[in-house]
């Protein structure tokens, strides 16, 4: 049952991510309601209400924040105490926290492939002395501190990639996003040479509903 429901739940992530990617459109821009993009948005809520109650925590900086003005602070701090209680609100509702958490890891990943993809470049420049002279004009300061640079990155590489469940996970958001380029690219040939293409949204439903088989078969 567990297995169940995380597949539904990411299968919903995955599908609301990718329909905001594609669409750009929410709720109130015209697009078709759907439980899921209601799920992201109290997500995203969540999460500033939660900013706001943390940083009311510190007297010192909500202070700086209003100047040191006594009616603003006093204001800040009612804005969050209300924070505050409409965030305990929404936090007993343990089937949104617990897609929140899966969004929330999900963004977190896709922020730590970033960063491996950064870190292999640096280390690719600093290997790469033909490159490495043109990007630096030869000024033996910057390719030392370039190198330093890709010295530290190696090592932090290393230890990410050792993550053999996130090397996977980056390696297949990197395949999807090829493939997503590759057939947006085809599509915008096809659509060129007058043939009749689908829409956007058209194509959202079938493959929806084409995972959501897949789904039931697996499960």
């Amino acid at each position: 049952m567990q297995f169940k429901n995380l597949f539904l739940t990411l299968l919903f992530t995955a599908v609301v991510v990718a329909d905001q990617e594609d669409n750009g459109q929410s709720d109130d821009q015209g697009g078709n309601s759907t439980a899921v993009v209601t799920t992201a948005s109290l997500c995203a809520k969540m999460a500033y209400l939660d900013q706001i109650v943390t940083e009311s925590k510190n007297d010192t900086e909500v202070s700086i924040a209003q100047s040191g003005n006594p009616a603003k602070i006093s204001a800040y701090q009612s804005i969050a105490s209300a924070a505050a209680t409409q965030l305990a609100t929404m936090s007993t509702n343990t089937s949104l926290v617990s897609d929140c958490n899966v969004i929330d890891a999900a963004k977190a990943t896709a922020s730590q492939c970033k960063t491996m993809a950064k870190l292999q470049k640096e280390i690719d420049l600093a290997s790469n002395s033909t490159k490495l002279q043109e990007t630096t004009n030869g000024d033996a300061t910057k390719i030392a501190s370039i190198q330093a640079k890709a010295s530290a990155a190696a090592t932090s590489l290393a230890t990410m990639t050792s993550n053999t469940t996130l090397v996977n996970t980056c390696n297949a958001i990197s395949a999807k996003k090829a493939s997503t380029s590759s057939s947006s690219a085809a599509a915008s040939s096809t659509h060129a040479s007058g043939a009749d293409v689908l829409d956007v949204r058209t194509i959202s439903t079938i493959c929806f509903l084409a995972v959501g088989v897949v789904g039931v078969i697996l499960l």
